[in-house]
């Protein structure tokens, strides 16, 4: 049997890789907290019924509503009506046709690819475009006063 006398000593800090491994593992967790409630706050951040009503009126838009893929779905930084994202759903031959950008304001909603662009006097308007500077610039989302500004020619040309 050993005796106490018999065992060896151990000074303070004489564990300290074992410190060092816990303090480290202390810090991820505290990190990994940290993440969690911040990416909860964004989560509830954003108005759920927004992005679902987004969503209900881009799957009236497309042949098989049912196939509808939704990806980088988010409110909006400058106008917290409108919603941004992208869907992919299958065409009428059951392919899917890839993911393609929408915006929608109100329950109203614009697929990217649905509408040619606009001239006027040597310029291009695009919906798309503004829309893109309501989503990030506070512009007007409304498409009546898209059309009369491309009229007026006081629209904001695509550059």
């Amino acid at each position: 049997m050993t005796s106490l006398s018999q065992l060896p000593e151990f000074s303070e800090g004489s564990c300290s890789v074992s410190n060092e491994k816990s303090e480290r593992g202390a810090a991820k967790y505290w990190i990994l907290i940290a993440t969690v409630v911040i990416g909860f706050v964004v989560w509830r951040s954003m108005p759920p019924q927004a992005v679902a009503l987004a969503k209900d009126s881009i799957r009236t838009q497309l042949k098989d509503p049912a196939s509808a893929q939704f990806q980088y779905v988010k409110q909006c930084p400058a106008n917290s009506n409108m919603v941004e994202g992208d869907v992919n759903a299958k065409n009428s031959l059951g392919a899917y046709t890839g993911f393609k950008h929408f915006y929608a304001v109100n329950g109203f909603s614009y697929l990217s690819d649905s509408q040619t662009p606009l001239t006027n006097n040597g310029k291009t308007y695009s919906y798309a475009y503004q829309l893109s500077l309501a989503c990030y610039k506070g512009a007007d989302p409304d498409l009546e006063n898209f059309h009369r500004a491309v009229a007026a020619g006081t629209a904001i040309a695509v550059p």
